[in-house]
C-alpha cells in the first residue's frame, strides 16, 4: 500500500493560475525631489498636525542629554549619602628581614603596623 502526501497535480485537472507581473515596478513621478534638509525632518512630510504635535512634545519635554545628566547626579549623590554611614577602618601589619651582602652584619628584623 503507498501513501501519497503533498505530491501530485492539482485536482480535477484545473489549470494552474499565472501571476501577472508588470514589466516595470519604478513609477515616474515628476513632482518627486530631493528631501530638504534645512530643517527638521518632519518637515518633510508637510503635515501641519505632525509638525504641530512634535513642536509641543519638543516643548514641554526636557532634553534627554540633561535628564540623564540630572539622574547621574542624582546618583552619585545618594552614593555620597550611603557611603558616610559607616566608618571606614584600615589595619595593615608588614615584616622584613634585612642582611646586607657588602657586609657580614646580623640580619635586621623590621616590623610595622598601623591602624586608622
Amino acid at each position: 500500500m503507498l501513501i501519497g502526501g503533498c505530491g501530485g497535480s492539482p485536482a480535477g485537472g484545473e489549470a494552474q493560475r499565472q501571476l501577472l507581473l508588470p514589466s516595470q515596478w519604478r513609477i515616474a513621478d515628476e513632482d518627486v525631489g530631493a528631501l530638504r534638509s534645512d530643517g527638521a525632518w518632519w518637515d518633510n512630510f508637510n503635515d501641519p498636525l505632525l509638525s504641530a504635535v512634535i513642536g509641543a512634545v519638543l516643548a514641554s519635554n526636557q532634553d534627554l542629554a540633561l535628564a540623564g545628566l540630572q539622574w547621574r547626579e542624582a546618583l552619585l549623590d545618594a552614593e555620597l549619602v550611603s557611603g558616610n554611614l559607616t566608618p571606614d577602618m584600615a589595619a595593615n601589619l608588614s615584616g622584613r628581614n634585612i642582611r646586607t651582602l657588602q657586609s657580614a652584619t646580623r640580619p635586621q628584623e623590621v616590623y610595622q603596623t598601623a591602624f586608622s
